[in-house]
């Protein structure tokens, strides 16, 4: 009985790789080679009446399933699926327990996908389907390679919600965040909260890079840092002994209608904040946390985050073009609204310099240097490799320490740095990265900033010095000099490509080529590069002028219009 079991799998093993080559079409296999290889299943291991019942009908969906996928390859993998099931039916050794699980999983996914298939077909897509269920039911779909009907069936969904949402008397509004440094919608927090139709919360979610303790800290900090500015704050999850994280349902936080993600990275969140885990009955939006400037063009543009979104708020007009020509879904949910961060550069006022920046005492505020340094967190083999970090931290220590006559500092480290540091070895622990940041704050003339906007920040300062990637963009607003430290890793897109000839730059390993930058170009003020800095700020930045209002004023103003006259922005 065993040989004849192995035989049938052999057969079902065939027809996937054959798939999944290419070299057939689910249409080259006869439907009496399925039927006989069914046939052969019962004769060799008779079942019992509803476990073929069962079997056949797990079958029939597969099968069905494959027929809406055109590529071979998710063809070969549902049959994959079948051979899966038939050794749980059959019980083999061979499959271990956790394989059985993650088979009945991938099933259930198949099952769902094919329901709701089968309801967009029909036109029987209801309010009541939509309320019980997540957005990961039409992930499949777009797995599956067939984008126009991934998203036709999103737009069926959005357009649903839209209809349910205009008829409500309160619209509610939540910002899923999972630090405060990525935090970039304070204009459109109030504004939307200065409007009696909208109910408005920021939930903050951890967000697993690096250690426990390191995800556990920021996640804390992060609530910490909402409740304290005054804003309704809502915890995905508690932590209990042990750092186990334990979600809460939407059910129990009160399911959102409208759900602007700022940080579209969603395989480092888990539970409920994963947006495949999403209501489905929540409109998905995306507001970048930081320019997309590097080479990586899936990541920046093309994620399942990305995919799953009603709207995305681009920062410009260089990041919709890229979308159109990068992104499976093409420019189709892409919207200019401007970098929602920078709002505040149009609107915010001239601080007071010592508020912010260590001056110490005797010293004139307007004559010393304000010198950012801002490290990226992918240090040595880190994906991205853009950090330099771990070559001159100690020299950059160094130069603020004698140099407290001329310049202060502020040391802003990417929120990832410290679990970075600490991944690829470049200190020991957590705490060993902590005592260095503390000889910084310790210094007369410097300080740390990890957390919160930076804005003031920036505004204040004279120049920057460092490799977080999104800096690069953001601090083009203040039309000050920035040194950026290169490494042979370094990559760009489209955008980041345009921006590079406009930036200084040194080898991140090259400390005299580092101080000959701020001596010469700082200190000495020759910045032979803003006048290029200004073109491109003026062409491709400037979107209060190209839009005639500010980002926060586009994004209110599409939510009006939608939720009065219906999806007109699609």
């Amino acid at each position: 009985m065993r040989e004849e079991n192995e035989k049938i799998i052999q057969s079902l093993t065939t027809i996937k790789d054959k798939l999944e080559q290419g070299k057939i079409s689910l249409h080259d296999i006869p439907v009496d080679e399925i039927s006989d290889l069914l046939s052969a299943v019962f004769m060799v291991e008779p079942l019992a009446e509803t476990h073929k019942e069962s079997l056949l009908h797990d079958i029939e969906i597969m099968y069905s399933l494959s027929e809406h996928c055109g590529d071979t390859t998710q063809q070969g993998a549902v049959f994959g699926m079948l051979d899966q099931l038939l050794r749980i039916w059959w019980g083999t050794d061979e499959i271990r327990e956790d394989e059985k699980v993650q088979a009945k999983k991938e099933l259930w996914k198949y099952q769902e996908t094919e329901k709701l298939l089968n309801l967009y077909y029909e036109d029987k897509l209801t309010d009541n389907y939509i309320s019980e269920h997540t957005w990961g039911s039409v992930v499949d779909l777009k797995d599956g390679k067939d984008v126009n009907l991934f998203w036709e069936i999103c737009t069926a969904i959005q357009k649903k919600n839209i209809e349910r949402i205009k008829k409500q008397s309160k619209i509610r509004v939540a910002f899923l965040t999972k630090d405060s440094a990525e935090w970039s919608a304070d204009a459109l927090y109030q504004s939307l909260a200065n409007d009696e139709r909208y109910e408005v919360s920021v939930m903050v979610a951890p967000f697993f890079v690096g250690s426990e303790i390191t995800v556990k800290d920021t996640y804390e900090l992060a609530v910490q840092y909402f409740r304290e500015k005054g804003y309704r704050t809502v915890p995905m999850c508690k932590i209990e002994d042990q750092l186990h994280f334990w979600y809460h349902s939407w059910e129990e936080i009160q399911k959102p209608d409208i759900i602007f993600m700022l940080n579209p990275h969603y395989t480092a969140f888990e539970g409920s904040s994963k947006v495949s885990n999403f209501p489905m009955q929540s409109l998905i939006a995306y507001i970048p946390y930081g320019f997309s400037l590097y080479g990586n063009i899936h990541d920046q543009y093309n994620q399942l985050s990305h995919a799953l979104c009603w709207k995305i708020f681009w920062e410009s007009s260089l990041d919709v073009e890229i979308s159109k020509k990068y992104a499976d879904l093409g420019d189709r949910n892409a919207e200019m609204s401007g970098y929602l961060k920078m709002d505040g550069f149009y609107l915010g006022e001239e601080p007071d310099i010592r508020e912010i920046w260590k001056i110490p005492e005797g010293l004139d505020e307007k004559k010393v240097k304000k010198i950012i340094y801002a490290p990226h967190w992918s240090v040595r083999e880190a994906v991205t490799g853009f950090g330099n970090f771990d070559k001159i931290y100690d020299e950059m220590y160094e130069y603020a320490k004698n140099h407290a006559d001329t310049t202060s500092w502020i040391f802003r480290p990417h929120p990832m740095l410290r679990a970075g540091v600490v991944v690829y070895g470049v200190f020991q622990s957590e705490q060993e990265f902590d005592d260095y940041m503390r000889k910084w704050d310790e210094l007369p003339n410097a300080k740390v900033v990890e957390r919160g906007e930076y804005l003031d920040v920036f505004r204040t300062s004279d120049a920057l010095v460092g490799d977080s990637i999104s800096f690069l963009g953001e601090y083009q607003y203040t039309h000050k000099p920035l040194l950026l430290l290169t490494r042979k890793e370094n990559t760009f897109d489209d955008f980041g490509k345009k921006l590079l000839p406009i930036l200084y730059t040194a080898p991140g390993d090259d400390f005299k080529a580092i101080a000959g930058f701020i001596q010469k170009v700082v200190i000495e003020q020759q910045d032979e590069m803003y006048d290029q800095r200004k073109q491109f700020f003026d062409m491709y930045l400037d979107y209060r002028k190209q839009n005639g209002k500010l980002a926060c004023e586009y994004i209110k103003e599409l939510l009006d219009k939608t939720f009065e006259s219906g999806m007109n922005h699609e």
